[in-house]
């Protein structure tokens, strides 16, 4: 919503939940499982190599691994949960965890932000369960909080085996406190699954002028440009920020000036955009408030963002007056589009959504009606993030007081 993540504390020593068992911060090594075979015929290895490569090029382009219509055109029926809520990281400082398929449907790559005494680190975890365990891989960047504010992290997978990590990298004034000196958006990149990381570019740096933040970036792969592209929010006064994006024609290193999506056309605070295509479709999801009230909008674009974007539509609006609903995540599980977000509609004793209850909506008819509301995470949830697993199944990823960072399975039945 424009304004980092501070929880108030941070117990002791990070650990980190692989199923009964728990791995501290120096686990560097990944657990590969039992060895393959030693033979194999050549007609397994080219079966196996071509679904590998399926696999990986649908993940690698910012999309899960799943269809782009409904489930053999069936409607489904609800989701709900398929399994428990797995411990990601145990501490209360661990919050805003985003995710990305890596090598296969199983495999997956998150990170998040992390509060460690005086140090701001962006961690990195992974799972080859599929979110059912999570072991340590190390840090994209860590940074002392008294000098910077980095966070909003968003990871993606690319076609040649990397991956980007797309955060804030703001800079406090040392002169004046609680002032930030410069806004900007960072991009690393790791060649090695997560373990080590290196700068790549800045789309964007300056110097404050004014109020002039940025905030959330979000990164994805154009299907019909194949070009990277990373939306944020850029905010121009305290009450009137907007959706924007920027381009690279070459993954990364050099970025166009940004393009407005959303809020050019009024005096809002729109922000937290995420992005998903169906088929030729692309949608952008993202929170717009307008004094104490924050609620929960989409835009399209019939030809995936090449000749811009359409009026926006609701998708949730909180019950009651001047409450919030905001901080949204959307994506597609089979040619559904899934949003979720936070609300404190029914915490009312708080004044905005952090702390407040993790819930879900689904459109089977790409947006024109959403369902009702069921809710993911109670009263003490914190920033959540989504992805597609299959076309049924799809991972939610949340802190919550007391228990952590915490991940979980859902599934549309049908």
């Amino acid at each position: 919503m424009g304004r980092p993540h501070c929880p108030s504390k941070r117990p002791g020593g990070l650990e980190l939940s692989r199923g009964s068992e728990t791995y501290e911060r120096e686990t560097n090594e990944r657990t590969t499982g039992s060895p393959p075979p030693t033979t194999m015929t050549s007609l397994s290895l080219f079966v196996r190599l071509f679904a590998f490569m399926a696999l990986l090029a649908s993940a690698c382009h910012g999309a899960s691994i799943h269809t782009n219509k409904l489930l053999r055109g069936r409607a489904p029926t609800a989701a709900a949960a398929a399994a428990a809520p797995q411990t990601v990281d145990r501490s209360d400082g661990a919050s805003y965890m985003r995710t990305t398929q890596y090598r296969s449907e199983d495999d997956i790559v998150g990170v998040y932000e992390s509060i460690e005494g005086d140090d701001l680190v962006l961690r990195v975890a992974a799972s080859d369960d599929a979110g059912v365990s999570w072991y340590p891989m190390g840090f994209v960047l860590s940074v002392k909080n008294s000098e910077y504010s980095i966070g909003n992290p968003h990871i993606l997978a690319l076609e040649d085996g990397r991956l980007l990590c797309a955060h804030r990298n703001h800079r406090w004034d040392p002169n004046i406190k609680d002032r930030f000196a410069t806004f900007g958006i960072g991009i690393h990149q790791s060649w090695d699954g997560g373990k080590s990381w290196q700068e790549l570019s800045r789309p964007d740096d300056r110097i404050r002028t004014g109020v002039d933040g940025i905030w959330e970036p979000f990164l994805r792969i154009s299907p019909t440009s194949d070009k990277l592209q990373v939306f944020w929010s850029n905010e121009m006064t305290t009450w009137d920020q907007d959706i924007v994006y920027q381009e690279s024609d070459n993954y990364g290193e050099t970025w166009s000036a940004p393009v407005t999506v959303a809020g050019a056309d009024r005096t809002a605070r729109d922000g937290m955009p995420s992005v998903v295509n169906v088929e030729s479709q692309a949608f952008t999801v993202f929170e717009s408030g307008t004094g104490p009230l924050f609620v929960v909008d989409i835009v399209s674009s019939n030809d995936d963002n090449m000749k811009g974007w359409g009026d926006r539509h609701r998708i949730y609006t909180p019950k009651g007056d001047n409450l919030q609903a905001g901080a949204p995540w959307v994506i597609n599980v089979g040619g559904i589009l899934v949003v979720s977000f936070m609300t404190n509609e029914d915490t009312r004793d708080l004044p905005n959504v952090d702390g407040g209850e993790l819930k879900i909506v689904w459109s089977t008819d790409r947006g024109v009606t959403w369902s009702s509301p069921i809710t993911v995470g109670q009263r003490g949830s914190h920033w959540p993030g989504m992805m597609a697993l299959n076309d049924t199944d799809f991972l939610v990823t949340w802190s919550q007081d007391g228990s952590g960072m915490l991940s979980q399975k859902f599934r549309f039945g049908y």
